[in-house]
């Protein structure tokens, strides 16, 4: 008899278990288009890789070394790789842009000057609220004439 009224009760629990709640968000998203995902699901459907640091009109690609890589988890969070300091930060995405509040982070210098003075751009710009737009296979994220151009990792 206690193993029919436990495989009943199994079979309740998974029955119940199994039903979204209202208002509950999907557990999937499709990824085939960015264009049918939320802000915070379209930066968080690839890791990022910066390609460019953009000055006005002066474009120039990224010092050689370890690829610098901007991720998203989708829930309010973004970290950053690469660079002399890895770095995290609380980020709220609308459909226009990020509010950056830098969190933890290391302090230590770079042997490489150009890489150095990178991470200190980056950090500066990732700091606020900024523009950006989110393509399929690029991300560009802005304030005033300074923008970063990321790729999408393979």
């Amino acid at each position: 008899m206690r193993i029919i009224a436990c495989a009943l009760l199994l079979v309740t629990l998974t029955a119940c278990g199994s039903e979204a709640s209202p208002g509950a968000e999907p557990t999937t998203v499709d990824t085939s288009t960015v264009g049918k995902m939320s802000p915070a699901g379209a930066l968080a459907a690839h890791a990022w890789l910066l390609d460019r640091v953009v000055h006005g009109d002066t474009d120039r690609p990224v010092p050689t070394g370890e690829d610098v890589v901007l991720a998203f988890d989708g829930e309010g969070r973004a970290t950053i790789t690469g660079l002399c300091n890895g770095w995290s930060a609380d980020v709220d995405v609308t459909a226009d842009a990020v509010t950056w509040s830098p969190g933890p982070r290391t302090l230590m210098a770079c042997a490489d000057e150009a890489r150095m003075t990178m991470d200190a751009e980056v950090s500066r710009l990732l700091t606020g609220i900024t523009a950006y737009a989110v393509g399929e296979r690029d991300l560009t994220v802005e304030r005033g004439d300074v923008g970063l151009r990321f790729i999408a990792a393979p």
